[in-house]
């Protein structure tokens, strides 16, 4: 594939090898599970991926000749494009060089990470293996619902630290300590209460 980077192949050209990547390496059904110019909010992103007619994942695709500087400087659009339609899993790549961003919709400020990013023509290929292997159609439903799984236990670890922050636990302990003084007060007043009965009946 080295042969490819030596030519001006524009975003189109690029799009048709993700195309046949996405197909004969990771094991999707090209005309079926692989749609694209994809419509998303008035424009479209390169490409989406369905199983069983449900998405799961978009690609944004840059021509093949752009190095890796050049690519970064898409990953808001591709990102924009996964929070506009609700997508958590992202890919950007010009067929070399591969970003996976992950945008979590559990936490309200909406932030995307970047979860692996790898280069095929990379050396260390059971690194490429491995990346590839959560994009695969085989795995990418239970990649994605850990994903998820995960960030739902984040959510609910961060409510629970929040619920027992110092400032709220000072509040309860004050509150408790007003109620224990209520308490004890009344207490008092009863027994000064009970005194003063009794002196009366003593008279």
């Amino acid at each position: 594939m080295t042969f490819l980077y030596n030519q001006d192949y524009n975003e189109v050209n690029t799009v048709a090898i993700i195309q046949d990547i996405c197909a004969n390496v990771l094991g999707y059904q090209k005309y079926l599970e692989l749609e694209v110019e994809y419509p998303i909010s008035e424009k479209r992103c390169d490409m989406a991926i369905f199983i069983d007619k449900k998405r799961k994942c978009l690609i944004e695709v840059k021509a093949i000749r752009l190095n890796n500087i050049h690519i970064e400087k898409f990953v808001l659009q591709a990102v924009q494009y996964g929070i506009d339609i609700d997508i958590n899993c992202v890919v950007l790549t010009n067929a070399r060089i591969w970003y996976v961003y992950w945008i979590n919709f559990e936490d309200p400020k909406v932030v995307p990470k970047c979860l692996f990013k790898f280069d095929i023509l990379d050396s260390r290929t059971t690194i490429i293996v491995r990346c590839f292997q959560y994009l695969a159609k085989e795995h990418i439903t239970h990649f994605i619902e850990d994903q998820i799984a995960v960030d739902k236990l984040n959510a609910t670890k961060k409510r629970t630290s929040y619920n027992k922050s110092p400032k709220i636990l000072r509040f309860c302990r004050k509150l408790c300590s007003g109620v224990k003084f209520v308490m004890i007060l009344h207490a008092i007043l009863l027994d000064i209460k009970k005194s003063i009965s009794q002196s009366k009946k003593d008279l």
